[in-house]
């Protein structure tokens, strides 16, 4: 059993099998027969009587041996399963697990800290969302986050200034037809519990060619003096200019050059946050990095003629992302930092750019997803050419 989208095992599913064969069996009748699939996804299911059945699996979140699609992924097989062939050798590709869409916007999730953070987790992604203060509260726009999916949302309240116990937010989601006011306890100061005020970046393994530095901050920023910042190249100070990208994050950029070792130093009060906080003396040391610290990828696609999303990941994580239609596409990849990479593609079927799950009642299965057998090493100052064909 596998989970449509990533494709790795799933435990704990419950395969179903039943003797009717009415799309309605899965909404109001226990099965006949039913087994939990393994930590790797495995099953085997014995000493069922001869005959066809119904195949479903569920991810049944209260145990009921009933599927609810508000909250639980479901795999389904197109037609009847013969026994007895063992239903673990039946059952296809297809039968995979998936969430349905139920193209219903709502919020999630509402989560809150004393320090006057709230987060918002949307049910679907929106392509617009955007969330203002009513009954006289002004939010500011440099204190509000929105993921890059758009399906959540983090903000910040001046608890100083914030006097009611509850405040109202209106949501409003375009894309998605959803317009709401929820209302939200108010964080108060004399609850808030000091925490740190930190500082990430994005030059841990050095600075990407082409990009610039990015210092990103847990709490909004309300003060930048960049008098208080210092870049220096081998000891000599260098000219940069900072600007602020939205109220976490902060872009430091100068005349990189190649190969060369910086170090930014930033001194107390150069960023005040929303709290009136500042850090310590803080150093951010790093290298610019050269063509040659990177490893290059040539990639030529066969497939049939269709359309296709296709990813290039790191650790999960999506590197590149390219949609195509046709037979065949090429690619390539010159700027890989060292690591394994794998390759991901997905069957666009009603090219629309991204993955659609299944729908259950319409007999929809999720699009198809495949994966490049194995990893790809990519090692600095190589090349690789590679062909895929499906």
């Amino acid at each position: 059993m596998q989970d449509a989208f990533t494709k790795s095992g799933v435990e704990n599913a419950t395969v179903m099998l039943y003797e009717e064969n009415a799309d309605s069996i899965p909404f109001k009748e226990k099965p006949m027969y039913f087994v939990k699939t393994s930590k790797a996804g495995s099953f085997t299911m014995e000493y069922i009587k001869a005959g066809n059945y119904k195949a479903v699996a569920l991810l049944d979140e209260n145990n009921n041996y009933l599927f609810n699609p508000k909250s639980e992924a479901i795999a389904f097989s197109d037609s009847q399963i013969e026994i007895p062939t063992p239903a673990s050798d039946t059952l296809g590709s297809t039968f995979v697990l998936f969430k349905e869409d139920l193209k219903r916007q709502f919020v999630m999730g509402k989560k809150y800290t004393p320090q006057g953070k709230i987060n918002l987790t949307m049910n679907r992604s929106s392509d617009y969302l955007a969330i203002s203060g009513i009954n006289g509260l002004e939010l500011n726009s440099d204190w509000i986050n929105y993921s890059l999916k758009k399906d959540s949302i983090e903000f910040w309240l001046d608890t100083n200034n914030t006097k009611e116990k509850f405040i109202s937010i209106f949501i409003d989601d375009k894309s998605n037809g959803y317009a709401d006011t929820i209302k939200i306890t108010t964080p108060t100061p004399k609850k808030a519990q000091p925490s740190s005020f930190v500082i990430t970046n994005n030059a841990k393994k050095g600075l990407d060619n082409y990009s610039d530095l990015i210092l990103t901050f847990n709490k909004p920023l309300s003060k930048i003096d960049d008098s208080k910042l210092k870049l220096e190249r081998r000891d000599e100070e260098v000219p940069f200019n900072v600007t602020q990208n939205r109220g976490r994050e902060v872009m430091v950029t100068s005349e990189w050059i190649p190969g060369k070792k910086y170090v930014l130093t930033i001194y107390p009060h150069a960023f005040t946050n929303l709290l009136g906080e500042s850090t310590d003396t803080v150093k951010v040391s790093f290298k610019y990095k050269e063509e040659k610290d990177y490893g290059k990828l040539f990639l030529n696609t066969e497939v049939e003629e269709g359309g296709y999303i296709l990813q290039l990941l790191k650790e999960g994580k999506v590197v590149s992302q390219k949609t195509f239609e046709g037979d065949s596409f090429k690619h390539n990849y010159n700027q890989l930092a060292p690591g394994q990479y794998q390759l991901k593609l997905i069957y666009d079927e009603n090219n629309n750019s991204k993955w659609d799950t299944g729908i259950y009642l319409k007999h929809l299965q999720p699009e198809t997803v495949v994966f490049y057998d194995g990893e790809i090493s990519i090692r600095q100052g190589w090349d690789i050419n590679l062909t895929w064909k499906l």
